[in-house]
Parts: structure tokens; sequence; C-alpha cells
């Protein structure tokens, strides 16, 4: 679930512990500009132990029709890379600690003219190509860019970065900077951001392992009978189950919410917890939540902001749906900002975790 109605969003990384990391992660190695922040770190290694590393992007593909410049699109993405010092940068691993430092690489921008036989499919087999080509994060730059053109005169836009420096806003941000030109809105400082989380982080060490022994004391078992009694239920696969909430159910969710001091995205961390309990025969459930962190003087900043909380779901037999809800949303959002260590920090190896995206 992405949150952005400030239901899960703690305090900002000077304000209190933004991540439970590990203090070496907060290290800033030899020959970076800046540490990596805490939520950062988890994107890397998801990407580092994966099959193709490079692979963890977010890609934007737009139709252009029309008249359009392609040389005045170029001019603006490279001007993009140059003004944002996530976009620029490439990674620095040195051991246990992360950084980043700035690219030496001219971002790749590619302009091409599709076959004929491209008409076939629309041109979507080489869009398709150009969207799953990898981003070398330890040369950089972290996004590049390709105008591919069709014998018609349209063309698709597509920007491709690396998850390690942009979630769904920077995005937005990256878009709206090469379609328009504008560039009158503040770049913020994301290196600044993330310098900042990650010395939070080296600070709330403790706090960490005191959440790592919380969540290890979960009776988090399946029980044998878990898959409704399907002998033939194929494994798990891991992957994403979405689920949409009717309109009319989510406005009256939000009177529900109002009146129990909670938010509706606590109420629905709620439920899934609810349902991976019941269905797995045990009394407790591991929630992945995966919310932003943005701070509002960093709206137009690209960056990666996001994170994956753990949240514990709890049942009691002898509880009511008021209390349940209630007690499901402390734990979303404790005043204290201690819930908000990243899942792949605070979780012990072993423990099943049941993301809900």
């Amino acid at each position: 679930m992405i949150d952005r109605s400030g239901g899960f969003v703690g305090p900002a990384p000077d304000d209190g512990a933004i991540d439970g990391g590990d203090p070496a992660a907060g290290a800033r190695p030899a020959g970076a500009g800046w540490p990596l922040a805490p939520n950062q770190v988890g994107v890397h290694l998801a990407d580092a132990l994966a099959e193709r590393p490079g692979l963890h992007t977010v890609v934007a593909a737009y139709r252009l029709t029309g008249t359009f410049d392609g040389e005045l699109l170029a001019e603006r993405f490279r001007a993009l890379v140059r003004r944002h010092p996530a976009l620029s940068s490439r990674l620095v691993d040195d051991g246990p600690a992360l950084g980043m430092a700035r690219s030496d690489t001219a971002p790749e921008w590619r302009d091409e003219i599709l076959p004929p036989s491209a008409a076939d499919d629309d041109g979507a087999a080489r869009r398709l190509a150009e969207c799953l080509r990898p981003i070398d994060t330890r040369n950089g730059p972290l996004m590049r860019g390709a105008l591919l053109r069709r014998q018609d005169g349209s063309a698709d836009l597509v920007l491709t970065a690396s998850h390690l420096v942009v979630d769904d806003q920077a995005m937005e941000t990256a878009v709206t900077e090469v379609l328009t030109g504008d560039t009158t809105r503040p770049p913020g400082d994301y290196p600044g951001w993330a310098t900042a989380a990650a010395g939070a982080a080296r600070r709330g060490a403790g706090r960490a392992a005191a959440r790592r022994a919380e969540l290890s004391a979960l009776p988090l078992g399946s029980a044998a009978g878990w898959g409704c009694g399907d002998g033939d239920a194929a494994d798990a696969d891991g992957g994403q189950l979405p689920f949409t909430v009717p309109e009319d159910v989510w406005r009256e969710l939000a009177g529900t919410a109002r009146g129990l001091g909670i938010s509706r995205y606590s109420a629905l961390t709620a439920a899934a917890g609810l349902v991976l309990a019941r269905n797995g025969g045990t009394d407790a459930s591991l929630v992945g939540s995966f919310v932003t962190r943005r701070p509002a003087a960093q709206r137009h900043t690209i960056g990666y902001f996001s994170n994956t909380v753990p949240v514990p779901v709890r049942l009691a037999e002898d509880g009511t749906v008021a209390g349940y809800l209630r007690t499901c949303h402390r734990q979303c959002l404790p005043p204290t900002g201690t819930r908000t260590c990243r899942s792949s920090t605070c979780c012990p190896p072993a423990t099943p975790r049941a993301p809900v995206h």
C-alpha cells in the first residue's frame, strides 16, 4: 500500500530516527559525496541479489504525436540529469559502506527511427527491450532516455531510472522537466537528506535492535492446514496480490477512520493482517506497508524517499473491532517514529513476511 495521506509518514531525519539501520551502513565510503540513506540500502541489496542486477528501475513511457523537437527533448534530458545530483550519480560500494558520487559518464540518450517492421506491433517489442535494459549503478548516471520514432511521425519517449534514486513522485518531476522544460521549481537537496537519514540511523541502532527482538517474538508460523485443505495447491510464488477498494467503501471508511482517530491506510493494514493471520492459522501476521517519507521541503526533489515499514498485527479473541483498529494504527504510527525501520533491517532473516502492495 502506498500512503500519501500522512497516516504513516513519520518525522524527518533531523526530527528522529528515519530508520534503525546498521550503523556501518551510514558511513560514507572513500570517494563518495554522500552515504546511501537507509531506505536506499534495502533497494541496493534487493538489486544486487537479483538474478540480473540493475533491473530495479522505474520507467515512464509516453507516446508523442503531432509536432515535437527531438533535439530540444535531448537537451532538456541532459539538463535534467545535470540539475539533479541523484540522477547524475553512481554507486560507491566499499565493503560495508555504501555511498554515491558524481558520475563522469555522459547520460545515455538514444534517438532511433524504428524500422517499418515495427509497425506490426506498434514498436512494442523495441519499447519493451528498452524498458528491460539494466542500469549500471556503479558507473552511472542513474537515468537514461530514448526517443523511438515511428514512420508516421509519432514517437515513444522512454525514461528509465534506477529505483535507487527515484520514486514515483520523483519520476513525475523528471517527466515534467523533459516534456515542458519547467525548471522553476527548486530541486531540493537529496544528498543532504540522505546524509541526515544515515546519521539518524546510526543514532537509532539501539532501537532497531529492540525492534528486531520484538518482531522475532511474533508467532508467525503457519498451521499445517493452510490452503483450505487443498493438497494440490501450488506453493506461493511470493508475488503481489492486487486488490481494489470500491470508491463508496473508501468514502465510508473515511468517516469510520475519523471517528476512531486512525487513518484509512491503517484500517486497510488491519484488514490485510487479519486475513493473513486467519488464513495462516496464527494469531499474528507481519504486513509490509510501502510508505513515503518525503518531507514537504523536498516536494520536487528527485530522489528515493520511500520505505517498507513492517507492521505487526496481533489478533485478540476478546477484543473489539475498534480496539483492534486503534492498536494497528498505533503500530503504524507511534509518536517516537521507531516503527519506521525498513523491513530488511528489522526483520530477522528467517522471519516470513507478507508484503501488501
